[in-house]
Parts: structure tokens; C-alpha cells; sequence
């Protein structure tokens, strides 16, 4: 989905929570995404999991790294959107 549509998905999940401070919101964000990137980093590492389950853990990690750049490269598109 191009980054345009995103922002305007975004605004209306704002909204569906209600009064959000958009920098706040994104920041949020941003923490989720690395807490995400910092969880399964130590999953895909630990020799313990199974092979799915490492296998998990590399692609939520290359989803969050990727969503969390997303969000940090459009920031200002992002922003405006949500104002």
C-alpha cells in the first residue's frame, strides 16, 4: 500500500481512538516496532526454539525493522496526515 494511503489509515485509526497527539502516536509506534525488532532478535538467536519458530522470529523481525524505517523515512507525511 503506498505510504499516502497508509497516512490516511492512520488518521482514521487515530481518530477511532480519539484524541491522540500525533507525535505521540508515532512514537508509539516506533517503541512497539523496536521492542518487537529487540524480542525477536533474542528468539531468532536462541538455539532452544524450534526451526518455525526461529523462522518466526526472522520474519517479525524483518517486518518491524522495515515498518519502524517506514515510519522514521515519512515521519512528515505521517505527521501532516494526522493534523
Amino acid at each position: 500500500m503506498p505510504v499516502a494511503e497508509q497516512a490516511r489509515s492512520l488518521r482514521e485509526l487515530r481518530d477511532g481512538y480519539g484524541d491522540i497527539e500525533p507525535e505521540i502516536l508515532l512514537d508509539a509506534m516506533v517503541r512497539s516496532q523496536t521492542r518487537i525488532v529487540d524480542l525477536e532478535t533474542v528468539n531468532l538467536g536462541n538455539p532452544r526454539h524450534s526451526a518455525a519458530r526461529r523462522k518466526h522470529a526472522k520474519t517479525a523481525l524483518e517486518w518491524a525493522t522495515a515498518d519502524r524505517a517506514l515510519v522514521r523515512q515519512h515521519e512528515a507525511l505521517l505527521l501532516s496526515a494526522l493534523l
